[in-house]
């Protein structure tokens, strides 16, 4: 009776070890496809972040706001259309880009979004058109692109400035300005070097409509009035976007 035990006994390690193997090498295998799961899985998600971060960067560089300076002899409170142009102009551009101005306007009107940097009046021409060509120098290091309202008083300053590198738009908008050129053939040349060195703008949006007291308030005539800011608008931005 001890002897057959003995032998049952006997028959049924192999069995036994056969199982403790069998699991061992499961339990093995399981181990390495967890590990080459979980490896993958870490090279999955590092390459997604590296592609989420270009791609971020792309999107960043895509939306960069682009810095325009406006340069402009009139602007409010200074009288007159074409310091009141100035000041839309600043104003709208200012809702897509960094807009700074350059003026010789004491105590220039403040926009939301709007930078002014103003040149003194108050001492003589020589030096008033030097003191502009500095602040201008200094200005145009730091913005990507030139918006010119014509004027003899920023036009020689332009002249003597570097505007290779800058996109350069040019607005003739200013018709007293611009008689006053068309006497003088100093002035003529000065403009015509600036003419080569930027694009002009072609359109001009109308006059604002007036709000009188004892009339009906104009509605048709400020739609045209926002509908031709609005191409005037798109002239620019499409002129930012091609000259290089």
């Amino acid at each position: 009776m001890d002897r057959s035990l003995r032998n049952k006994t006997v028959t049924a390690d192999p069995l036994i070890l056969t199982i403790m193997a069998c699991s061992f090498f499961c339990n093995q295998l399981l181990v390495s496809v967890y590990h080459i799961i979980t490896n993958k899985s870490t090279q999955a998600t590092t390459l997604i972040k590296t592609k989420l971060k270009h791609t971020s960067e792309n999107m960043i560089k895509s939306i960069n706001i682009m810095k325009i300076l406006i340069v402009a002899a009139l602007y409010p409170p200074d009288p007159g259309e074409i310091a009141a142009y100035t000041k839309e102009l600043a104003g709208r551009l200012a809702k897509s880009s960094k807009v700074t101005v350059l003026t010789f306007a004491e105590l220039p009107e403040k926009i939301s979004g709007v930078e002014t940097r103003s040149v003194a009046k108050k001492s003589s021409l020589n030096i008033r058109i030097f003191n502009f060509w500095l602040a201008l120098r200094q200005e145009i290091q730091k913005t990507d692109a030139l918006y010119i309202v014509n004027g003899p008083s920023v036009e020689l300053p332009i002249l003597g400035s570097d505007l290779s590198k800058k996109r350069t738009l040019f607005f003739e908008g200013d018709l007293a300005a611009n008689r006053k050129v068309s006497s003088s053939f100093w002035l003529k040349l000065i403009r015509n070097r600036i003419a080569k060195k930027s694009k002009n703008i072609e359109s001009r949006p109308i006059s604002k409509p007036e709000i009188l007291p004892f009339s009906e308030y104009p509605h048709l005539a400020f739609v045209d009035y926002e509908d031709s800011w609005q191409e005037h608008i798109k002239e620019i931005q499409a002129l930012l976007k091609n000259v290089q």
